[in-house]
């Protein structure tokens, strides 16, 4: 039997930057929130069906880092958000480390023209201190160049009675194996040269391993051919293929 699970998270997405449906994930921590982890356009049409499904009364996108195909979607779904989704009466609210939001900002308001009723930017420090905040602390990591140095992040969230660790695209795993979760949702590819940008299943799949002996975990961020190519060996391990 397979094992393809989804349990805290579930996903609009869990192919990598060139597949039909990138990795973007979302949760609700309560009645009125839903909070999608980056947004990719390609998947909005798939948002906006969760959206409508229970509207919220506060939606949030918490990012990552700022490649194509994990913000591209933020315009779209805040202009929705405003013309065509009446009894949604808030705006967008962006989740994401100050520095980030410095370059969400001039991107959102210079490049794509939106206004300042469409989005309010939230910094990962605020949320965290809010009362029963669903996120419990920002993580930084690895991914590409020094273009992007400062600018990757993984999340600590905690989603019902949960602690969920969310790795973003990461090329190591060292921020993330000390800290104690009960699910571990992990970048991953079968890419294994010294410039990679993602986790590597021949390089760190050992270490995963190790980290299932304390929580569950699932891989995400695969194209099709890596997911056929390593599903035998993930699943064999003990590790999930998290799956939209």
């Amino acid at each position: 039997m397979s094992k393809i699970f989804k349990k805290a998270l579930h996903f609009l997405g869990t192919g990598d930057a060139f597949s039909r449906h990138p990795n973007n994930a979302y949760f609700r921590p309560d009645e009125d929130t839903l909070v999608f982890i980056d947004f990719d356009a390609r998947n909005f049409m798939r948002a906006k069906r969760e959206i409508e499904r229970k509207l919220p009364k506060r939606i949030y996108v918490l990012i990552t880092h700022m490649h194509n195909d994990h913000v591209s979607g933020i315009p779209t779904l805040a202009e929705w958000l405003k013309y065509r989704c009446p009894d949604y009466s808030d705006s967008l609210h962006i989740c994401a480390p100050e520095k980030m939001l410095v370059y969400m900002a001039r991107e959102l308001f210079e490049y794509r023209n939106l206004t300042d009723d469409m989005v309010t930017f939230v910094t990962t420090d605020a949320m965290c201190r809010e009362e029963k905040s669903w996120l419990i602390s920002a993580i930084p990591t690895e991914h590409v160049g020094e273009h992007f140095e400062g600018l990757c992040y993984g999340y600590l969230l905690s989603i019902g009675y949960l602690r969920v660790l969310y790795s973003g695209d990461t090329r190591t795993l060292d921020p993330f194996i000390p800290i104690s979760c009960d699910e571990f949702y992990c970048d991953m590819s079968n890419f294994s040269g010294p410039d990679r940008p993602h986790v590597c299943w021949e390089l760190d799949g050992e270490a995963l391993i190790r980290k299932a002996d304390d929580c569950d975990v699932y891989v995400m961020h695969m194209s099709r051919e890596t997911r056929e190519a390593l599903k035998e060996e993930i699943e064999a391990a003990g590790l999930f293929i998290a799956r939209a």
